[in-house]
């Protein structure tokens, strides 16, 4: 892994994986989907499936209280933050390796 800078950041290809953060601390792993002058998509790769909040709310509750599985729903998001001081943890090739030997 390595840690840059989000103009550096603002560069790379889509497809990256990484994480977006701060001084020392990180967000969730998402996906670079595309690249614009001082901002970016990623997929992120945490939502329950719903159509709106309310349903999103409900479904989590639902889950929560009767254990019920629902698939996962890979949202494409524009960051839209516009922080000049992000920092990004961005994984390489032998990280994915091994994180895909847990997975």
């Amino acid at each position: 892994m390595r840690i840059i800078t989000k103009e550096e950041f603002l560069k790379l290809p889509d497809g990256t994986v990484y994480c977006k953060g701060g001084r020392w601390w990180w967000e969730q792993i998402s996906v670079k989907s595309k690249s614009y002058d001082n901002d970016w998509r990623y997929l992120q790769l945490d939502q329950i499936p719903a159509n709106d909040s309310g349903e999103w709310l409900s479904n989590q509750e639902r889950m929560l209280k009767t254990g019920e599985s629902m698939p996962i729903q890979i949202t494409d998001v524009r960051d839209g933050c516009f922080d000049p001081s992000d920092l990004f943890l961005v994984y390489e090739a032998e990280d994915l390796k091994l994180i895909k030997e847990y997975i």
